[in-house]
């Protein structure tokens, strides 16, 4: 065996590595540690990396296929299931019987030249028209999900009127359920933009005018606009062109972001410059004032220094761990309409990342950030605790895990009846690398540094992982 994969942290050590089966465990499987509110109900889902067969090469976090864990709550009691999606990809390899795709750290296949990486959709999950979307942060085909049943029910074409791919991070607008998306790549149009219907029809998709290839993460949404990002981390296309994925920061670059109405045409986007930087996630935007007086309002997590410096002597590994390493902090931008002048301050100095709302407030003025901390000398890096930002009063709370815990991303429950924004619960999953099993924690969203409310052990491992969703029982009627 290659002594490289031997050392591979994602692929080996917990709490990284794959999960082996699918699992369906009703409430006599799970041990519920205290007592689970009986007053909200729904579906925690949460997607991620887990390789179905040992990869060739150089394995990077991120080349897993894709796997969802989904523990639905109803009436104070919990049951659990994991899922792989089964794109086409998967599917091919599963049929093959070893892996036919390498990863981003290996070069191209170049037989493939409609997907020369994988796509595993295995980066993010929202829930629209019925059924939950998975997505790939490399833009991909959004797959469909059965919420209940976390079975695959197939890729999504938007009614048959899709005609590029999808990248991660759609935004969904919970007042009308119009769901919002962006795709790139290095060939013209370097971006394009689109709008679906609640009815799951593309129903407005146009081109976005860009200086060239670029490789933006996450968009945001306000209730008449959406926000667009132009950042100044992107592929060195000689090695692209070489069928190598190589990323480039250039500090003299500013960030730009693109603001266009959300039916918007190409000629109405609207650029405002801010400072040289990287962004993975925003977590909310809105809009401010009237008329000519508008302010856009948008709070992201800023990373100034998008990658690390190595030290001597470091390994491809070494400089793999380096640069997952997350030094971020909430940053809130204003984009001036009238003046077309941008304003940027940070909300905090926490390291922070992964950062969540109540969504049905999407696009709409919020308050509360819930997210996690970490410890950027940490590596690999791990989701060490659960963070609320009040982004109002500028205060912080926090609840610590212990050594053995790597979290997930967070996600607001709100309480059956909640009319006010941060009226419910917090929930996140676990893995304990003592145990190697999974948990899945809920906190009251009021007291964090209280502690867990209740905790659900699961009788399997559940790896580290990236993006959720938190669906109401009320949506899944």
């Amino acid at each position: 065996m290659d002594a490289i994969l031997e050392q591979n942290p994602y692929l080996d050590g917990e709490p990284f590595a794959p999960v082996t089966e699918e699992a369906t465990l009703g409430e006599t499987a799970l041990r519920i540690e205290g007592t689970l509110p009986r007053d909200f109900g729904g579906l925690y889902v949460r997607n991620g990396p887990n390789a179905q067969f040992r990869p060739e090469g150089r394995y990077h976090w991120f080349d897993g296929d894709g796997m969802l864990h989904a523990i639905r709550f109803a009436d104070g009691h919990a049951t659990y299931r994991n899922r792989w999606v089964t794109t086409s990809a998967f599917a091919e390899e599963r049929a093959a019987g070893r892996p036919i795709w390498r990863g981003i750290r290996e070069s191209a296949n170049r037989e493939r030249r409609e997907q020369p990486f994988k796509d595993t959709s295995n980066t993010d999950v929202k829930f629209h028209n019925g059924s939950l979307i998975t997505t790939w942060y490399l833009c991909g085909v959004p797959y469909r999900v059965d919420p209940l049943t976390l079975a695959t029910l197939g890729p999504d074409d938007f009614g048959g009127k899709l005609k590029t791919r999808v990248s991660a991070h759609i935004k969904v607008d919970e007042t009308n359920w119009d769901l919002m998306f962006f795709d790139y790549g290095i060939r013209k149009p370097y971006m394009t933009y689109g709008v679906v219907g609640a009815d799951g029809v593309l129903k407005h998709h146009v081109p976005i005018d860009l200086p060239g290839p670029r490789l933006p993460h996450d968009m945001s949404i306000t209730e008449n606009y959406s926000i667009l990002m132009d950042l100044p981390v992107f592929q060195d296309m000689d090695a692209a062109r070489a069928g190598r994925w190589k990323t480039d920061w250039h500090a003299d670059m500013p960030a730009r972001f693109g603001i266009l109405p959300r039916y918007g045409d190409t000629k109405d986007v609207r650029w405002f410059e801010a400072e040289s930087c990287y962004i993975y996630h925003s977590t909310n935007a809105w809009e401010e004032g009237t008329g000519d007086d508008k302010t856009i309002v948008m709070e992201a997590f800023k990373f100034e220094r998008p990658f690390a410096d190595y030290p001597d002597g470091a390994t491809e590994f070494d400089r793999m761990l380096h640069n997952h390493r997350i030094n971020a902090h909430l940053q809130r931008y204003r984009f001036h309409l009238k003046s077309g002048k941008t304003t940027e301050e940070p909300v905090t100095r926490d390291i922070g990342e992964f950062g969540m709302i109540n969504t049905r407030m999407n696009g709409r003025k919020t308050r509360y950030v819930y997210g996690n901390g970490f410890d950027y000398d940490e590596m690999p890096v791990r989701f060490k605790s659960l963070m609320r930002w009040d982004t109002e009063a500028r205060t912080t709370e926090s609840f610590e895990f212990a050594p053995a815990f790597n979290a997930s991303e967070p996600q607001f429950c709100a309480r059956d009846g909640a009319t006010a924004e941060d009226d419910g619960y917090v929930v996140t999953f676990l893995h304990n690398s003592d145990t190697r099993q999974g948990e899945c924690w809920l906190f009251d969203a009021r007291a964090i540094a209280a502690g867990p409310l209740a905790k659900v052990h699961i009788p399997q491992r559940l790896p580290a992982g990236f993006h959720g969703i938190w669906v109401p029982q009320e949506y899944l009627k």
